[in-house]
């Protein structure tokens, strides 16, 4: 639910020109047990030397990222997000 909600958010609602060519894709989302941390795996499709400025990104955007999630699913708690470049497949 959060990874598909996430998906849809950065996709069509970020306008951070940093984001403008990356095609950020997001391929998981790991929740602490206690619902309070998510840690969101990306994958973007710009060199591997633009990986920190995709997270600078995508940080900057958590406090929309949040309300949008708080808006559209109902939910008991609203994680804190945090972001990371997904390292499971080589691009």
């Amino acid at each position: 639910m959060l990874r598909e909600e996430l998906s849809i958010l950065i996709s069509t609602e970020l306008s951070d020109p940093r984001l403008e060519d990356a095609l950020v894709s997001v391929t998981d989302v790991t929740v602490s047990p206690d619902l309070h941390n998510a840690r969101v795996f990306v994958e973007h499709a710009l060199p591997r030397e633009s990986d920190a400025q995709v997270l600078s990104a995508l940080r900057h955007s958590v406090t929309f990222l949040r309300v949008a999630l708080i808006e559209n699913l109902n939910l008991r708690v609203v994680p804190e997000l945090s972001f990371a470049i997904d390292e499971s497949e080589q691009r």
